[in-house]
C-alpha cells in the first residue's frame, strides 16, 4: 500500500510520516508543495493536484504558517495528521497493523545559548545557514518538526537553508541573558502562497515580507520589547534588502489563553511598532469554536 503525503516545508509532520510508513510497512510518496508549480500539476495524480489546487484556490487545508500536512492511503484521502495518535489511529481503522511502537522525538528544554551571557536585555540574531545546520544558535521553536540540524526534519532544514540562501533570512531569533525569548519567521510573499499560507492571495507581489511565525515563550511575555526588538530587526532586513512593505495576518482580538494564539500572533504589538490595519480579514465570532473565528483575522501591513 501507498501513502502519499503532501507537505508545506516549514511544518511537514515529517517524523510521523516516515514513522507511519516504516511501522506498517508502507511506500511513503513525498509531495513537497514548495516545488509543485501550477505549470506542472496536469503531470501528477489526480489526487494530488485536486489538493494542491484546493489549497491555493480555495484556501483549504491552509494555516498562517503553511498548508496542514496532507495524507493519502492508496490515493484516498485519509485527513490532516500533525501527531502520531491522530495519524496511527487513522490507519489502524484502516485495517493495518504496526510492526512496532514508534520512536517519538524527545521534547527538549527551553533552547538557550552554550555561552554564559547574563545581560538582561533583548539581543536579537539573524539566524544563518550554519545555525539551521546545527553548528551554531539553538533552534528557536518549540515545534520537533522545525529544529535545527539532526534534531529536527530534513525537508523543513532544507527549506529554511534553501531560502536563508537564496533571500538572506528567514528568521530571527531573540535572546535574554542566554534563553531564546522568541522568535520570528518570514518569506517573500510569492513563496508564503507557494506553501498554502492561509489568506495569501497576492502572487506577483514580490517586494512584500510576509510574517508566518511570531512567537515568544511564556516566561517572557511580561517584556514588550522582545516583539519590538525582532520587529525593528525584521524592518532593517526588508530596507536592506529594498522591500517596500511588511505584512501579517494576526488574530484581531488578543486570547486570554495564550496558547490559543495563532502563529503570528495578535495585532497589537504590530499596531505599536506602526502597522496599519487594511481589513478586517475574519470577523470575531466569541461563540465560535474555531480560533480563528473566535478571535478574528486582522491584515496588516508596514511601509518600508
Amino acid at each position: 500500500m501507498v501513502l502519499d503525503w503532501l507537505y508545506s516545508p516549514y511544518r511537514s509532520g515529517g517524523w510521523i510520516a516516515r514513522e507511519a510508513a516504516e511501522i506498517y510497512g508502507l511506500k511513503l510518496k513525498e509531495w513537497k508543495l514548495s516545488e509543485i508549480k501550477d505549470a506542472g500539476l496536469v503531470m501528477l495524480p489526480m489526487h494530488i493536484t485536486k489538493t494542491v489546487k484546493e489549497i491555493r484556490n480555495d484556501h483549504l487545508h491552509t494555516s498562517i504558517q503553511g498548508a496542514e500536512p496532507q495524507f493519502f492511503l492508496d490515493r484516498k484521502p485519509i485527513g490532516t495528521h500533525l501527531n502520531w495518535e491522530s495519524l496511527s489511529f487513522t490507519l489502524e481503522n484502516a485495517g493495518l497493523k504496526a510492526s512496532r511502537k514508534p520512536n517519538i522525538p524527545e521534547t527538549t528544554s527551553h533552547p538557550r545559548l552554550e555561552s554564559n551571557r547574563s545581560d538582561p536585555a533583548v539581543m536579537v540574531k539573524p539566524v544563518t545557514q550554519r545555525d539551521i545546520a546545527g553548528q551554531g544558535l539553538p533552534s528557536p521553536t518549540p515545534c520537533v518538526d522545525s529544529r535545527f540540524g539532526i534534531l529536527g526534519s530534513p525537508e523543513v532544514t532544507d527549506f529554511l537553508l534553501e531560502k536563508t540562501r537564496q533571500y538572506g533570512r528567514a528568521m530571527s531569533i531573540a535572546f535574554i541573558g542566554a534563553e531564546v525569548a522568541g522568535y520570528i519567521t518570514h518569506f517573500p510573499k510569492p513563496v508564503c502562497w507557494r506553501i498554502g499560507c492561509r489568506h495569501v492571495t497576492n502572487v506577483q507581489d514580490i517586494k512584500t515580507l510576509q510574517i508566518i511565525d511570531f512567537y515568544v515563550y511564556p516566561k517572557f511575555r511580561d517584556r514588550d520589547d522582545v516583539k519590538e526588538k525582532l520587529l525593528v530587526h525584521t524592518h532593517g532586513f526588508g530596507k536592506k534588502s529594498r522591500l517596500n512593505k511588511i505584512e501579517v495576518f494576526a488574530s484581531t482580538k488578543k486570547p486570554g489563553n495564550p496558547d490559543n494564539e495563532i502563529a503570528t500572533g495578535d495585532m497589537k504589538p504590530y499596531i505599536d511598532f506602526g502597522f496599519l490595519k487594511r481589513r478586517e480579514v475574519v470577523p470575531v465570532n466569541e461563540k465560535s469554536n474555531n480560533l480563528e473565528e473566535k478571535y478574528g483575522i486582522t491584515h496588516l501591513t508596514f511601509s518600508i
